[in-house]
């Protein structure tokens, strides 16, 4: 007799390595094209600190090293301190390479190879179809943010992963996935504390549930406590600062309302909305007639996000009854979907209290939890109805599509302009260096002229940082009065011009 589910099994197998093979491939994308990355104010003073570190020998931990290790991060823009494990992983990026674009080229595919990996993990503990994943990682945001030389961002990775081996852990009982979770946990309290919005839940839930099977595995406890005693060993520093000196600002003019309201949005990383803060308000309509009208479809498309988030925190109200009654026996995934909830309460408490709304970076610490929710959702609504509707079975198709049109646009605009006439995202790294380059031909004492807002209003990158990456030619060097400016070849441009002029009697008065 014909068995319908044994002939499933097999397309089931190959689809799942079709979609291991897509997020391969995303990552591998994501590596390309390095030079277009972002380069304002902290990734060149993250850079520069690495740098300083690696070149000064340290005996703080009874033994003589070439290097130190930095004790405290960057300041964030509240008066709290980050952590030091981004300047650490930049040493050490550093150590392998001295060039920026290669170091961006490596960090892409260390964090979006993490990320893309805890999500497949993920997938595969809840049960849900692994092109949900894919999907995942298709967002506009998770390109920006894996690729970004930057400190805050590496909260998405290691959130991502402890999520994931913890429900390894849950669903598998192995004691690897526990202290994998307890070392991406600390770590990610040495990036930012907005951490604690996710961490609380998963350390109250190892309390309540996950002790007694922890207990049984003396390698477990055993693991996790090594892990902890060795990070707070190299981390010491960090906490010794916090205790003394943590005195974060609340800002003034923040509504008392918006922080506890915004939470509801933490599935914007699932979207492709909101990228005016990055790349400028009206970015999608610089290139052609047609593309940008369509850019704007695809973008209201992604916004289905935020209500298949919305129905999956309905969801996961069952999750949390099953964890809590244990009748019947909850799965895995109830006990992910329960944390994500916890994560989400914590997360409002914790925004509404500081008065925080002012940013898509507030949610990489707890953005994993909100595409728990999705999934949930867009798998109960699979289940339900992917045999009567086609609507459903082409939902998700659309939604990927969606978010590559937006992604492939924002992609090729932002290689077109060398980066983009913004803030926040401002003249490309690679030719920063390229204009750079062009300065350290000339003489130190060279009069300058810097019409680039960009390194007028911040002058990390010009005054110390980037004469650190670039070195200087050998020899004697001619001087002579120097311009710098956007080169403006095409509505858009934002590559710079340098220019050398011969020193006038002119130029030496001014």
């Amino acid at each position: 007799m014909h068995d319908p589910m044994a002939a499933a099994q097999p397309i089931a197998v190959s689809m799942a390595r079709w979609a291991h093979l897509t997020l391969a491939l995303i990552v591998a994308a994501e590596m390309l094209r390095p030079g277009d990355v972002q380069f304002v104010n902290d990734e060149p003073q993250l850079l520069y600190l690495a740098a300083k570190c690696n070149r000064t020998p340290s005996d703080s931990y009874g033994v003589h090293l070439p290097f130190s290790l930095s004790p405290i991060g960057l300041q964030g823009t509240r008066g709290a301190r980050y952590g030091p494990l981004p300047v650490w992983v930049y040493q050490l990026l550093w150590a392998l390479t001295h060039d920026p674009v290669e170091m961006v080229r490596l960090h892409a595919g260390l964090m979006g190879g993490v990320t893309a990996l805890a999500l497949h993990w993920l997938a595969r503990t809840m049960r849900v179809s692994p092109w949900l994943a894919v999907v995942t990682m298709l967002s506009p945001w998770m390109w920006l943010y894996d690729r970004q030389l930057w400190d805050n961002s590496f909260g998405i990775p290691l959130s991502a992963m402890a999520l994931a081996a913890y429900g390894d852990f849950l669903a598998r009982g192995r004691v690897w996935s526990l202290c994998l979770a307890t070392l991406c946990a600390l770590c990610m309290l040495l990036v930012h504390l907005m951490c604690l919005a996710i961490l609380a839940p998963l350390a109250i839930h190892l309390a309540v549930f996950g002790w007694r099977a922890a207990r049984r595995r003396g390698a477990a406890l055993a693991g996790v406590a090594a892990v902890a005693a060795i990070l707070g060993g190299f981390s010491w520093p960090y906490w010794y600062y916090l205790l003394h000196h943590y005195a974060p600002s609340t800002p003034g003019g923040m509504s008392p309302w918006a922080g506890w309201l915004f939470p509801l949005l933490g599935g914007h990383h699932l979207t492709a909305a909101g990228l005016g803060n990055i790349l400028g308000d009206g970015w999608q309509y610089t290139s052609g007639k047609v593309l940008p009208f369509l850019v704007v479809a695809a973008q209201s498309i992604s916004l289905l996000a935020y209500p298949a988030v919305w129905a999956g925190m309905i969801l996961s109200l069952r999750s949390w009854r099953r964890v809590v009654d244990r009748q019947p026996p909850a799965t895995p995934a109830d006990h992910l979907t329960s944390i994500a909830l916890g994560t989400w309460i914590c997360q409002t408490l914790l925004d509404g209290n500081r008065r925080v709304s002012d940013g898509p970076q507030y949610f990489n610490a707890t953005w994993i939890a909100y595409a728990v929710f999705a999934w949930l959702a867009a798998d109960a609504l699979g289940r339900a109805a992917w045999r009567r509707s086609v609507m459903v079975r082409v939902a998700l198709p659309v939604y990927a599509a969606a978010l590559l049109i937006v992604l492939g646009s924002m992609v090729n605009q932002i290689a077109r302009d060398g980066g983009a006439w913004s803030e926040n995202y401002g003249v490309a790294l690679e030719n920063q260096l390229q204009a750079f380059g062009r300065l350290r031909q000339f003489s130190l004492d060279s009069p300058r002229l810097i019409n680039v807002s960009q390194w007028t209003d911040h002058p990390w990158v010009l005054g110390k940082d980037l004469p650190e990456l670039v070195p200087a030619p050998a020899g004697p060097r001619p001087r002579r009065q120097i311009i710098v400016g956007y080169r403006l070849a095409f509505p858009g441009d934002a590559r710079l011009r340098v220019e050398d002029l011969p020193i006038t009697q002119e130029t030496t008065r001014r």
